[in-house]
């Protein structure tokens, strides 16, 4: 079987970790819930500065570099993007986000629930 069977396992899990943040931001009525006391919305997380003081710069591109990159988070950061990420992809925000930051996201809610 190659390794066709392990490669599509790692595709549902990818795609059913996607489809559990979204649904996670459906239930928070387009938003993206909260931490502490922040509630994140789109007009919390601006479109030209999604993710606020976190930099993602060293996080790159693809979904192995932002795995290496989200285990060297702390857990405040961890929750912050998540929520970030939850108003971001959720498909009725889709146009509002540049691909890149959606495609940030979806490598970050990846790496959170992919083991490496």
């Amino acid at each position: 079987m190659n390794d066709v069977g392990p490669r599509l396992l790692q595709i549902v899990a990818i795609s059913s970790a996607i489809a559990l943040g979204s649904a996670a931001a459906t239930a928070q009525s387009v938003g993206g819930g909260g931490t502490g006391s922040q509630e994140w919305t789109t007009e919390t997380v601006k479109a030209s500065d999604p993710f606020g003081k976190i930099d993602i710069i060293g996080a790159g591109t693809t979904p192995m570099s932002v795995a290496n990159w989200v285990s060297s988070r702390s857990p405040a950061e961890k929750a912050e993007l998540t929520s970030r990420c939850n108003v971001i992809n959720h498909p009725a925000n889709a146009a509002l986000y540049e691909p890149n930051t959606r495609n940030f996201c979806r490598n970050y809610v990846a790496a959170l629930y992919t083991k490496r």
